[in-house]
């Protein structure tokens, strides 16, 4: 329930190198926090990355593009350059409060360059395994090492630091991050409950008429995902005759050679791809239609996928020891299995034998594992209230500083 009346109004700055149209778990995250915001906390609005394909007179709250170039065709995400004065003018003009970053590269910088010239809080929010990412593009160690390093040094530079779970904040400690980190989990935009008949007949027709209970991915067609994990299971399950039908959703610059590597392993009879789905009502239905969420990922860090199909009552199976099953007990609320596509396959054909334990733990999970952004907002705002009030005093200094600021950027 929102406490709005008792609380301050603020406006508060979202940074992030990822957003719509680039469709990724930061993205969704920022999105949420800028709707939420807008709509129930007093005031938000989006800096992020130039991007072709952007609609952003779409939201009902500011979105501010900085300049930015691709990133190659491997990748779809874009540089930003924040530089110029012009962006730093742009923000002032809508007057924040505080600042929330949510990436170390030009957010970041960013970030940074605005509080030079408006003293408000930031906050920084660690919401990728970095590290990992670090290792897998620079080969050798010594730069590998400096690239930690910078990403530390713009945490360090951040006046709190938040992970989107426990397991996020050991692996910047990892890095060298020296500091506390405030845990801070995602919420899920989806409403928990069954989804609607014209949507589930939309599923149903990808389906066909073939046998077998459905298992479903959702997430970035990325091998770093441990796609190759679970396809690897699935042959194992092939070869001893378990009918099933298993669904992925979602794209990603992997897709094709997954696609071929399915074909590789005789599965196109079994095994769909449903490309990125947009539409949040018809992933209700993907997730409402399947028995089993299997997202074996040891790269993720809060796996709000999990939340979505726990709002679905869709039990999940997820790796032991990862970010994604924090909050899970086995044969409880969830599923695990070790790293191994022998392990994999032994826990599906597992739980698909008791379909009233399904049921049970698929309810569970929606009882235990999912809560709404709404949720998640009214702790984030409590949370930059807090550091507002710290950082400046009174709204009447606030607003002295806001006018001053405004005067000293404009000259």
């Amino acid at each position: 329930m929102n406490n709005n009346s008792q609380r301050e109004t603020i406006v508060v700055g979202q940074l992030s190198d990822a957003f719509p149209p680039i469709i990724d778990g930061v993205s969704s995250v920022v999105e949420n926090y800028a709707r939420m915001g807008h709509a129930h906390q007093g005031g938000c609005f989006v800096v992020t990355n130039r991007h072709p394909s952007s609609l952003d007179k779409e939201k009902p709250y500011p979105v501010l593009r900085i300049p930015a170039i691709g990133a190659g065709k491997t990748f779809e995400y874009r540089i930003g350059l924040p530089f110029g004065r012009k962006i730093v003018r742009n923000v002032a003009a809508l007057q924040p409060d505080l600042l929330h970053v949510h990436s170390p590269f030009a957010a970041s910088i960013l970030g940074r360059r605005l509080k030079k010239h408006m003293p408000v809080p930031v906050v920084m929010t660690y919401h990728t395994k970095y590290s990992i990412d670090v290792i897998k593009y620079l080969k050798f160690r010594w730069l590998s090492n400096i690239a930690c390093r910078l990403i530390v040094e713009q945490f360090e530079s951040a006046d709190e630091v938040w992970a989107v779970s426990q397991g996020a904040a050991d692996d910047l400690a990892s890095m060298g991050f020296q500091g506390e980190c405030f845990i801070m989990e995602n919420g899920c935009d989806l409403p928990d409950g069954p989804v609607g008949a014209e949507h589930a007949e939309q599923v149903r027709q990808l389906l066909g008429d073939r046998p077998g209970p459905v298992l479903l991915f959702v997430g970035r067609m990325m091998w770093y995902k441990n796609i190759g994990l679970i396809l690897n299971a699935l042959s194992v399950l092939h070869e001893q005759q378990l009918p099933f039908q298993m669904v992925f959703v979602g794209a990603g610059v992997d897709a094709a050679q997954i696609k071929k590597r399915t074909t590789e392993l005789g599965l196109d009879e079994c095994v769909h791809f449903a490309g990125r789905i947009s539409d949040r009502q018809l992933l209700r239905a993907f997730y409402s239609a399947a028995d089993l969420f299997v997202f074996p990922s040891a790269f993720d860090t809060a796996g709000i996928v999990v939340q979505e199909a726990a709002a679905c009552a869709c039990p999940s199976l997820l790796l032991e020891g990862s970010c994604a099953a924090e909050h899970v007990e086995d044969g409880v609320n969830g599923f695990l299995t070790e790293e191994t596509a022998l392990s994999v396959a032994y826990n599906i054909r597992r739980v698909l034998a008791d379909s009233q334990a399904l049921k049970r733990v698929g309810l569970e999970a929606q009882r235990t594992l999912y809560h709404s952004w709404e949720e998640t907002a009214d702790m984030a705002w409590a949370r930059y209230q807090a550091l507002c009030r710290l950082h400046e005093g009174s709204s009447t200094r606030r607003k002295t500083r806001k006018k001053k600021v405004l005067k000293d950027i404009w000259g």
